[in-house]
């Protein structure tokens, strides 16, 4: 009999053994928490486009007294202008960029130092004269013709 209760025992002991080794793990323990991920910062309010460039005035539209805005380039031909004489400024013949084939005369303190696309914005004025052009019959009046013209205020080069 004791030799029974020693195999038993012997069973009891291995069957424990058995039972432990396989017996499941214990469940680890869960990951810490993942710290929530920030929100994207909103992004950046988008700059405003550039400001619109002033209503170019076509010269159909000009009123002497007026102020414009227009677009153009110092003329490398010159046609015939009247041209007038304005207290510190000097004259330049200048091509609309807009207006197809149309020059004018414009007067400006300081010429801009480009030789691109000008844009001015000035008076209107009105010069009156004789006409200029070759043939015509001379006028009794002295001021038969008159021209619109521009005394430019600020000028910038585009």
């Amino acid at each position: 009999m004791l030799g029974r209760v020693r195999d038993l025992l012997r069973a009891l002991v291995f069957s424990m053994a058995v039972l432990g080794c396989s017996r499941a793990k214990p469940a680890e323990s869960p990951p810490p928490p993942v710290a929530p991920t920030p929100a994207p910062a909103p992004e950046p309010e988008p700059e405003p486009p550039p400001a619109m460039p002033p209503k170019h005035d076509p010269m159909s539209t000009w009123k002497p007294g007026a102020t414009v805005t227009v677009q153009g380039r110092v003329a490398t031909v010159i046609w015939q202008h009247l041209v007038k004489a304005v207290p510190g400024k000097q004259a330049a013949y200048f091509d609309l960029e807009e207006e197809g084939s149309r020059q004018t005369v414009v007067y400006w303190k300081d010429p801009p130092t480009c030789d691109g696309l000008i844009e001015v914005t000035g008076t209107v004025i009105e010069v009156r004269g004789a006409p200029k052009r070759p043939g015509a019959k001379p006028s009794l009046a002295d001021e038969s013709y008159s021209e619109l013209q521009i005394d430019v205020a600020t000028a910038r080069c585009l």
